[in-house]
C-alpha cells in the first residue's frame, strides 16, 4: 500500500508544478464538464481559454464548435468546424462531417446534410448512424419536391448516383445495417 501512495505523490507534483503545460487539459476537462451539465457559456469559456495555449487546437476547437451548436450559434458552430475539419485526424475529420450533417439536416438543407454524412461515410464506412441520417437526408431530398430530372441536370447527377451509394451500401453491408447493436469503436475518447 505505501508504493502506491509514494507513486501518486509524484504524479500529483507534476500535475501541479506544470500547471502552465497542463492548462489546456485542465481547461477542456473543465468545458467538458460544464458542457455535460447544460452549462455551455461557460464550457466555451474554458474552451477559449485552451485554446490560447495552442495545443491540439483541433480538437478544443471541436468542442467549442459543439458548444456553440448547443448553444443555437450555429454560424459559429460551423465556422469552428470548418476550421477543425482541416485536421489531419480521419476520427475527428468524421466527427466534424457529422456534426455538421446533423446541423444541416435541422436546418432543412438536406443536400448539404447529405454531402456531410456521406463525407462522413468515406472516411468511417461503419458508422451505422451515418448512413441511416445519409439515407433520412436522401429520403427529404426526394419528397422535398426535387424531381429526379432537375438532379440528373445538376453536376454529378446527385440523386441517381446517391440511389446507387445507399443501394450499393445496402447490399454491401445489409446484415450489419440492420441488426448493429454495438458502440462505434470511435466514442471511446472523452475530449
Amino acid at each position: 500500500m505505501e508504493k502506491k501512495l509514494t507513486r501518486c505523490i509524484p504524479l500529483l507534483a507534476l500535475l501541479f508544478i506544470g500547471c502552465g503545460a497542463n492548462s489546456v487539459y485542465i481547461n477542456v476537462i473543465q468545458g467538458n464538464y460544464h458542457s455535460g451539465r447544460g452549462l455551455y457559456q461557460k464550457a466555451i469559456v474554458s474552451y477559449l481559454r485552451a485554446l490560447e495555449s495552442q495545443k491540439h487546437t483541433e480538437w478544443v476547437e471541436y468542442n467549442l464548435g459543439n458548444a456553440y451548436y448547443s448553444l443555437g450559434e450555429t454560424e459559429a458552430a460551423l465556422a469552428v468546424w470548418e476550421h477543425a475539419g482541416l485536421s489531419l485526424n480521419p476520427r475527428l475529420r468524421f466527427h466534424v462531417a457529422y456534426n455538421k450533417g446533423c446541423l444541416y439536416y435541422e436546418q432543412g438543407k438536406y443536400r448539404e446534410a447529405y454531402e456531410e454524412f456521406r463525407h462522413a461515410l468515406q472516411l468511417m464506412p461503419s458508422a451505422v448512424d451515418a448512413k441511416i441520417n445519409l439515407e433520412l437526408s436522401l429520403r427529404r431530398m426526394a419528397s422535398g419536391g426535387e424531381s429526379s430530372q432537375q438532379a440528373r441536370r445538376e453536376p454529378g447527377g446527385t440523386a441517381d448516383e446517391s440511389q446507387r451509394i445507399l443501394d450499393y451500401v445496402r447490399r454491401r453491408e445489409g446484415t450489419r445495417w440492420r441488426a448493429s447493436d454495438s458502440i462505434d469503436d470511435f466514442g471511446g475518447e472523452d475530449w
